[in-house]
């Protein structure tokens, strides 16, 4: 990799000033709405992909499983579950998505799948910036980091 290959792109956050109230950083431990992805595996990337896609944009998520689930995939994800799941036909439910928001086993197959369907190689070492421009590449998205 070189630098040039390297993009930055630079966020300014304002921390508002008030009167009587000391300015504190939210962290994700105590703010809801950043998304913290807890793994012991390397799929920490692929696993942000999914959680992302299933909070702010459902139906690209849908469009891009659907009808890419394996038989064995779809076995995980229906294992000891008394409804069976439709991803395969592009529905995701709000159950669902809570269980990949939470982190659930339901995460870390759609994060193996996500590295199936694009064609990406699950590293030992955990992905790099490369893989982040190849899931942007083959999903039609922009990845911010």
């Amino acid at each position: 990799m070189q630098p040039e290959d390297l993009t930055f792109k630079l966020l300014n956050i304002q921390i508002p000033t008030g009167s009587g109230r000391v300015n504190r950083i939210i962290t994700v431990d105590s703010k809801r709405s950043i998304i913290r992805i807890r793994n012991k595996d390397t799929l920490c990337l692929s696993r942000a992909i999914v959680v992302g896609l299933a909070v702010d944009n459902r139906e690209k998520l849908q469009d891009t499983v659907k009808n890419n689930i394996t038989d064995k995939e779809l076995k995980e994800i229906n294992k000891r579950r008394q409804r069976k799941s439709k991803i395969n036909q592009g529905i995701i439910s709000d159950n669902e998505k809570s269980y990949l928001t939470d982190g659930r086993k339901f995460q870390e197959v759609l994060a193996k799948a996500l590295h199936r369907i694009c064609s990406i190689p699950i590293r030992q070492s955990g992905n790099d910036l490369q893989d982040v421009t190849h899931f942007e590449e083959r999903l039609n998205i922009e990845i911010q980091i």
